[in-house]
């Protein structure tokens, strides 16, 4: 690892996502103020715009363990 780095090779990154309408739901039941919902749609959409590859985290637990887990064995990740 080079002094001064995080990483000793480049980083991969992945979003794990939900849909804005799940994303409505949970802040909505735990009565957050409206401020706060905007708040997480509007980082929602700009994780969305900077990393390209997103999985979505509304999918059976074991299904998407298996896809991550395809996604960080490709290219020896």
């Amino acid at each position: 690892m080079v002094p001064g780095t995080r990483w000793s090779t480049p980083a991969h990154w992945a979003l794990l996502d939900c849909p804005d309408t799940v994303r409505l739901d949970r802040p909505t039941a735990g009565n957050r103020p409206r401020n706060r919902i905007d708040e997480a749609k509007e980082d929602a959409a700009q994780a969305r715009a900077l990393v390209p590859t997103a999985f979505d985290g509304g999918a059976d637990p074991s299904a998407l363990t298996e896809r991550v887990l395809g996604w960080t064995r490709r290219d020896g990740r």
